[in-house]
């Protein structure tokens, strides 16, 4: 499989390096993927910093872990929360 953002992608992750505050704004920056509206809600950016955060402290499946108990602990107290 190709992607033709791939030479992009990984360029990005280069210049950034394990860095989510430089990672996260030069990521959403792309607007084939993004569009221009993710890039510009702080709240949308905040959580990708924070899941990077998450992903470079503790690894991709400690992390993914951890945002499943989160989620479910959300979904538990909000009824209005899609499961």
């Amino acid at each position: 499989m190709r992607d033709p953002l791939a030479a992009r992608l990984k360029a990005i992750a280069d210049v950034a390096g394990p860095d989510a505050m430089r990672l996260a704004p030069a990521l959403l920056a792309i607007q084939e993927i993004f569009g221009r509206d993710l890039a510009a809600d702080q709240r949308f950016v905040s959580a990708v910093r924070r899941a990077l955060d998450a992903l470079y402290a503790r690894g991709a499946r400690r992390a993914v872990d951890e945002f499943e108990i989160w989620s479910a602990d959300a979904a538990a107290a909000d009824p209005n929360v899609n499961r």
